[in-house]
């Protein structure tokens, strides 16, 4: 199942525009509402060859761990002046914006949150008894980055990981190595509830001994280097 993820993380520089399609989300339109916007908003064309022989099943979450965490961390962009949106899309910032322009490095989760949004909808589920790979929508390095980006985050701006994991009705012993977490930070700078899943995307190093972490690296967003 790792090598399969890497698969799925390798082309990250999948940007541009594509049309919307028909997400098979948890149970019903719940999810569809939360994720319903900018999230959802041109994303990247898939290669359907990244996707082959798989079957995605893609968790329900409230907004508040996903299009939440987004919506007030480009608030927080916007206030410090910076012209580029929070990773939807290549541009490159007019000047230096302090915290903002560095927290953009480690929004990596986002871009490949969309690149599993915009999987072709043969590959998506809603029966998780065929999924080989469940993704869980959670913007844990965002997350953390709005709480203060401390140690082990000890505060997050949503209610945390622990409530996620109340949220993942088919997470256990059995199933537990297939749920992909996206963390798209340093190691140290994640809840330790998040360190601790056996599929994990984060920044580097990586783990020795964890096949399942998925190292990921920082977002270039520049559009000249698209």
């Amino acid at each position: 199942m790792a090598d399969a993820a890497r698969r799925l993380l390798a082309p990250l520089a999948l940007l541009g525009g594509g049309g919307l399609p028909v997400l098979a989300l948890g149970r019903g339109a719940e999810g569809r509402r939360a994720l319903n916007t900018s999230l959802l908003s041109a994303l990247p064309v898939p290669r359907d060859a990244d996707f082959d022989g798989l079957k995605i099943f893609v968790y329900e979450l409230p907004g508040v761990f996903n299009s939440r965490l987004l919506r007030e961390v480009q608030t927080w962009g916007r206030r410090a002046g910076s012209n580029c949106d929070f990773l939807l899309s290549p541009c490159t910032e007019s000047s230096w914006f302090g915290k903002t322009s560095q927290a953009r490095q480690r929004g990596a989760e986002v871009i490949v949150l969309r690149k599993l949004l915009a999987a072709p909808a043969h590959v998506l589920t809603t029966d998780w008894r065929e999924a080989d790979l469940f993704v869980v929508p959670y913007l844990a390095a965002t997350d953390c980055l709005l709480g203060g980006f401390q140690r082990n985050c000890v505060r997050t701006f949503s209610p945390g990981p622990q409530d996620v994991l109340e949220h993942l009705e088919h997470y256990g012993p059995a199933t537990r190595h297939r749920h992909l977490f996206l963390a798209t930070a340093d190691m140290h700078s994640l809840p330790l509830v998040v360190q601790a899943q056996p599929l994990l995307a984060s920044l580097g190093p990586a783990l020795a001994g964890h096949p399942g972490h998925l190292v990921v690296p920082p977002a270039v967003l520049e559009a000249e280097f698209q």
